[in-house]
């Protein structure tokens, strides 16, 4: 029963993600590209090496993850819907 909890619960902040967030933009300050997208969580080496990118270019991450202790923080892609 717990781990049925669990997955759900994990689930949950991706679902709410998708239905906030259900469009993107992508482009400059006259062309703007605006498309439906979905959100999904990286794992394993895919989440190692965008963490990897994260990281190299803004160390607040790292920092956060510090202080999350145990924690895995999410890298979430938006992948059109």
């Amino acid at each position: 029963m717990q781990q049925g909890f669990r997955a759900q619960r994990d689930k949950t902040p991706f679902d709410k993600l998708a239905q906030a967030f259900a469009r993107t933009r992508l482009g400059g300050w006259l062309f703007v590209n605006v498309f439906p997208v979905r959100p999904r969580e990286a794992e394993g080496a895919e989440r190692e090496e965008l963490w990897r990118l994260v990281n190299d270019n803004y160390n607040g991450y790292q920092v956060y993850q510090q202080r999350a202790g145990q924690r895995i923080i999410p890298v979430v892609l938006l992948e059109p819907a």
